[in-house]
Order: structure tokens, then C-alpha cells, then sequence
């Protein structure tokens, strides 16, 4: 089995043979940041189970809910919780790098302790449901959770160049410190 992959369409726990489909969003929140502002903001928010952002965006915004594009126009938006599960200080590590089964570029990250347990609980809970990655408030990755992710790290995979990845890793980094 292979160990690894964290994609908008799948996520391996690296060291565990687990395959999982898990949205991860780094997120900005609406309204933390003034325009301008060098403050990169990286959070996990889950993704709203019932209705789209296109749903959404025609009726009422659900209470406790924001309208997040995705990384490249072209995959829409996302309906995701505007407080984050995880952010910026959940992350005690994030670093570029290939993914060992594609050889394709790869974010790598690590959760602290606190922030691992809470990984884990939500994706236990959150089985078949999406959740997402977004970095300075656009969606990079968006996938199912199949299963518990408890090992605290894995790898962000994805329709991504090596400069994609170089600037996420140097913006969700910042997003770390600032």
C-alpha cells in the first residue's frame, strides 16, 4: 500500500495504508483581513452538507456560513462554516515536496497534538461529508472523508505546478507566523 496523498480528490495518511477523500479548505475569514493586508490566514472549515454555494448565493445564506471561489475559477464556489476547525497555529509544519506514488508536486503538512485529536474527531464525524482547504479566502482543495484521518499529517496533492505549491507552502507558512 502506498502512504501519502492529500488531493482535492484524495487524501492519504502518510505512514497509514488508509486511501481517503477529504475537502480540506484554507480559508480566510470574511472581514478578518483589510484589504491589503499582508496577513495570510490558513484554515479547515467544514463544507455545508445540504445546499451549494449556487443554492445559497439564490436563497439566504445559511447562519454560520460563507461563500468561499475556489483556486481556479472554473470549479465554482463553496458553502464552507466561516469559523474554521483548524488554522494558522493547528499547523506545526508545512513544507513543499513530490508525492511519493506520482512524483507530483505536493504541500506537505503536520498537526500539533491538540490540533491532531481534533482532526481526527471531525473527520470521525464527518464521514461522507466534504470539508475544505482554503489559503487568503480561496478553496484549494475540496475532498470527501472517507474514514478517521488520526495521524496528524499528510500531503496536499492536486492540479498543481511546483511554483503553485512553492507560493502556497510560502503563503500558508506566513499564514502560520503572522
Amino acid at each position: 500500500m502506498r502512504s501519502g496523498v492529500l488531493s482535492p480528490k484524495l487524501i492519504q495518511r502518510r505512514g497509514f495504508a488508509a486511501l481517503l477523500s477529504v475537502v480540506l479548505f484554507l480559508s480566510a475569514l470574511t472581514g478578518t483581513q483589510a484589504a491589503g493586508a499582508s496577513r495570510h490566514i490558513l484554515g479547515l472549515h467544514l463544507v455545508h452538507t445540504t445546499i451549494s454555494a449556487q443554492q445559497a448565493t439564490s436563497s439566504q445564506l445559511p447562519d454560520g456560513y460563507m461563500i468561499v471561489p475556489a483556486r481556479n475559477g472554473n470549479d465554482g464556489n463553496y458553502l464552507v462554516a466561516i469559523r474554521p476547525f483548524l488554522s494558522n497555529a493547528d499547523f506545526v509544519d508545512i513544507s513543499a515536496g513530490f508525492d511519493e506514488a506520482t512524483n507530483a508536486p505536493a504541500i506537505y503538512f503536520r498537526l500539533s497534538p491538540e490540533a491532531t485529536k481534533l482532526f481526527a474527531e471531525i473527520t470521525r464525524n464527518n464521514i461522507g461529508n466534504a470539508f475544505a482547504i482554503v489559503v487568503d479566502g480561496t478553496v484549494i482543495s475540496a475532498p470527501i472523508v472517507v474514514t478517521e484521518i488520526a495521524g496528524g499529517s499528510g500531503i496536499i496533492t492536486g492540479s498543481f505546478g511546483i511554483e503553485d505549491v512553492k507560493d502556497l507552502v510560502a503563503r500558508m507558512t506566513a499564514a502560520k507566523t503572522d
